[in-house]
């Protein structure tokens, strides 16, 4: 019998992700199927190698998504962030985040944090989850490499 493709996930991989991943015949379906973008960002953030700044890309995508949505006093630190995370100066990006964080915003500057911040904010659940795996596709259309390191 062949060894199943989830059982490369890494190890301190969510228990729900790889209970849905055990039913997706490979990486590439589970990716073009997966509904939440929080499972996908983490996957990324483990696996692929040099990506920081299409991950900040895509935070700043994820939190412009929800924008709407932030209280507007923590508006003017989120704007920075989002624009920060454009920009990709780490300096910046670091200060941009710290501001955004103690403002209570979207993270904008860090793609694991804007994701959580967008689902939650959105008080959407499985709905925005999903358009957080949408972007994420939009800037990682293949999975990354499933391999036990």
């Amino acid at each position: 019998m062949k060894r199943h493709w989830s059982k490369d996930l890494p190890l301190d991989a969510c228990g729900e992700a790889v209970g849905w991943c055990k039913t997706q015949p490979s990486p590439k379906v589970a990716w073009e199927n997966c509904e939440d973008g929080r499972w996908m960002i983490w996957l990324l953030q483990r696996r692929v190698e040099n990506s920081k700044k299409e991950l900040r890309l895509l935070a700043a995508d994820i939190a412009e998504s929800v924008f709407d949505l932030v209280q507007d006093d923590h508006k003017l630190a989120d704007a920075w962030a989002i624009a920060a995370a454009r920009r990709g100066d780490e300096e910046e990006c670091e200060a941009a985040a710290n501001a955004a964080y103690a403002a209570n915003a979207t993270y904008a500057a860090n793609a694991t944090y804007a994701a959580n911040a967008a689902a939650y904010a959105a008080n959407a659940g499985s709905t925005h989850k999903k358009i957080v795996a949408d972007f994420v596709r939009e800037h990682f259309p293949n999975p990354p490499e499933i391999k036990r390191r």
